[in-house]
């Protein structure tokens, strides 16, 4: 596995760890996360690292995330893949978990689903449909919720997802197979 890949799917894992009440230290070198208490609270302070320094820490490691997942795909690098797609189910859960610990500033909390609307449910999206169904693992199967609401479920449309045919390269491979002439010219295209 790439080393970049391999520290970014490391990054989405330690975020996924994240309890409520617990805070991301995006000022050192490496992620960590951080208890709340006076004394973390004091550095926070003293080394500006606020919930924008947050926000904008969460933004920058999902979209450095996107060429990667592009090449994963374009490789067919399925192991990776699954493992992408973990990975990023475990980011949007501790994505959430910021929220409910931010839950009283509403402006972070609608910045938060933001960057899952976003940025991560097109990534996911596009891993999810690059696999064979036969290929997804129960877990990556299990709907992805954030903060109790279901975002996307594999079979099926929820507000946030859409799983028709012009979303999934299987179907639309399926779609060239049959007659030509009954498809919409930029399916045939692509």
């Amino acid at each position: 596995m790439d080393q970049n890949l391999h520290a970014t799917l490391t990054k989405f894992r330690i975020i996924a760890s994240i309890e409520v009440g617990q805070k991301i230290d995006t000022k050192s070198n490496e992620l960590t996360i951080q208890h709340v208490d006076f004394v973390t609270r004091l550095y926070r302070t003293f080394n500006s690292d606020s919930r924008d320094c947050t926000i904008s820490y969460l933004e920058d490691l999902i979209l450095k995330f996107q060429v990667p997942s592009d090449n994963l795909i374009k490789q067919n690098l399925f192991p990776q893949i699954l493992d992408s797609i973990e990975a990023l189910q475990g980011f949007v859960l501790g994505i959430g978990t910021l929220a409910k610990t931010y839950k009283s500033d509403k402006t972070t909390v609608q910045k938060l689903k933001s960057i899952i609307k976003d940025y991560v449910l097109p990534i996911y999206k596009k891993l999810i449909y690059h696999i064979s169904p036969e290929l997804l693992t129960e877990k990556i199967k299990e709907e992805l919720s954030f903060n109790g609401d279901v975002i996307f479920s594999y079979g099926s449309k929820t507000p946030e997802s859409s799983n028709s045919p012009a979303d999934s390269p299987h179907s639309q491979l399926q779609i060239k197979a049959s007659t030509p002439e009954k498809i919409p010219h930029m399916l045939l295209e692509s």
